[in-house]
């Protein structure tokens, strides 16, 4: 990893691990043994992950947060969508649930509800990224919305790039 610095690495929390004193140590352990440098770690929690215990959770993200680590609140919009929880969470990045983006050609609501996070969220200096974009059609409406980053099939396949894994 040291090698590709451009390389950014993504972890998704469970909610667990974000009330969890020895998940975190372990993890800002292995950080630091790694070498890698925090700003590319981008921790990726859930809205329903977190707000079972939020006051913890925010403490927790804070922390990694003040190392230089980024948070993403994944699959926005499928728990319990609040503007609350979103201006109380410090994430950095919204990723607008799939649910939301693959009917967005034909659904006047999932446009309206892509829209308006969009706009709230930009505001807030927050990255949004649709989830799901399947064709060339929906990253059009996307775009003309203001959404400016996006994943799915159109955008590309996972590919293994000749990682190689230590499972064995």
């Amino acid at each position: 990893l040291l090698k590709q610095p451009e390389i950014a690495l993504s972890i998704n929390l469970s909610s667990f691990a974000l009330t969890d004193e020895v998940i975190v140590d372990l993890l800002t352990q292995k950080l630091s043994q790694s070498g890698v440098q925090p700003s590319r770690l981008l921790l990726e929690v859930t809205e329903s992950g977190v707000i079972d215990d939020i006051n913890t959770a925010v403490i927790i993200m804070k922390k990694f947060r003040s190392m230089g680590c980024r948070f993403a609140l994944d699959d926005f919009g499928t728990g319990f969508a609040s503007y609350n929880h979103l201006k109380m969470l410090p994430v950095d990045i919204i990723k607008i649930d799939g649910c939301f983006i693959k009917n967005i050609e034909t659904s006047v609501e999932d446009r309206l509800f892509v829209k308006s996070i969009t706009e709230i969220a930009g505001s807030m200096n927050m990255q949004i990224v649709a989830e799901y974009v399947e064709n060339g059609a929906i990253l059009e409406i996307l775009s003309e919305i203001g959404v400016l980053y996006a994943q799915g099939y159109h955008i590309g396949k996972p590919s293994a790039l000749g990682l190689r894994t230590s499972l064995n």
